[in-house]
């Protein structure tokens, strides 16, 4: 028991989420050519159903975000923080189809308009809260006609993988999420081989002109951190 008196408060502290990561780089053409579209990664996030796997699986208390700097963070930003992270699968499927990405067969799965299929294998490992979790994911990104099949591999093979940049989509812990600038290799391409879901971007550049830009960004507020530190 406290003292009299003692002013004391009980918070809770921030944890990080499940990471969805997608290889920029996959060894499939098919697979690279989905996961660096734009319009699916969009799709893919808005039919994702955060408030109901909260409720689920955390008594109600995750926040409901896409891969943004924590909310606590001094770089975070709230206009882009948010941005594509509520569940709305009606806006899911007018982005896909906008873009052309529709079900052209009647299989229930979208195909790109140079003809492959939304259909990933999706790298994951035995986890108490992530595997439900995905299986969610799984269930609800389907709705919009986005297969994701899940790969459970053991642990160490998982991490293998995904180290050496050997996955379509894979799952890990959501780390650096507070001062990226600690671990800018995590993010963007720094030297070869780095960020692991982008290996090829030191060599090749990035796969996109918004990913080059942000690397960019990046690079030079790591940079004049340093020198003004």
């Amino acid at each position: 028991q406290g003292k009299p008196g003692r002013d004391y408060s009980i918070g809770f502290s921030n944890a990080p989420g499940m990471k969805i990561a997608f290889n920029y780089d996959a060894a499939d053409p098919e697979a690279r050519a989905v996961l660096r579209n734009v319009n699916f990664r969009r799709a893919l996030s808005l039919a994702i159903d955060r408030p109901t796997i909260s409720k689920t699986l955390a008594f109600d208390l995750m926040t409901p975000i896409g891969c943004a700097w924590a909310p606590d963070s001094p770089y975070f930003d709230k206009d882009s923080g948010y941005l594509y992270s509520e569940y709305d699968p009606a806006k899911a499927r007018k982005i896909l189809d906008d873009a052309g990405i529709t079900d052209r067969n009647g299989d229930g799965i979208r195909e790109l308009p140079t003809g492959e299929k939304l259909e990933l294998i999706w790298d994951m490992y035995a986890h108490d809260l992530f595997t439900p979790m995905s299986e969610m994911i799984v269930a609800t990104t389907k709705e919009v006609g986005i297969k994701l099949v899940l790969n459970e591999k053991h642990q160490t093979l998982h991490t293998n993988n995904y180290r050496a940049g050997n996955f379509e989509m894979t799952t890990e812990d959501f780390e650096f999420y507070n001062e990226p600038l600690l671990a800018v290799e995590m993010w963007v391409p720094t030297k070869p081989g780095s960020p692991y879901f982008h290996k090829n971007g030191f060599e090749q550049g990035g796969f996109s002109p918004e990913y080059v830009e942000y690397t960019k960004i990046l690079k030079k507020a790591s940079i004049s951190n340093i020198e003004d530190g």
